[in-house]
């Protein structure tokens, strides 16, 4: 994202990526980009926030996103098949 402010990476994180892995991105992002906002579900929030925090740059935000909104699309069509079974029988 372009802004006035200079370039923001906005990440939002949708699969488990080992420590090493999280960490080139964030060095690399930290690097290349004047911000870089990070949303993850609960379960990686506090390994991220550590990884930014060790970060050589301090440009990194981290962010949690609700667990409904992370779930939302598989959640979703397991309602779909219910109704679908309950219309059928």
């Amino acid at each position: 994202m372009h802004t006035r402010g200079g370039r923001i990476a906005v990440e939002v994180e949708l699969t488990l990526k080992s420590r090493t892995r999280l960490r080139e991105i964030v060095v690399e992002f930290g690097r290349d980009y004047d911000q870089v906002w990070y949303f993850v579900p609960d379960r990686i929030e506090e390994t991220l926030t550590t990884i930014a925090q060790d970060a050589p740059q301090d440009n990194v935000r981290v962010h949690r996103y609700a667990p409904i909104v992370a779930a939302w699309p598989r959640d979703r069509r397991r309602q779909d098949r219910l109704q679908q079974t309950r219309a059928r029988g």
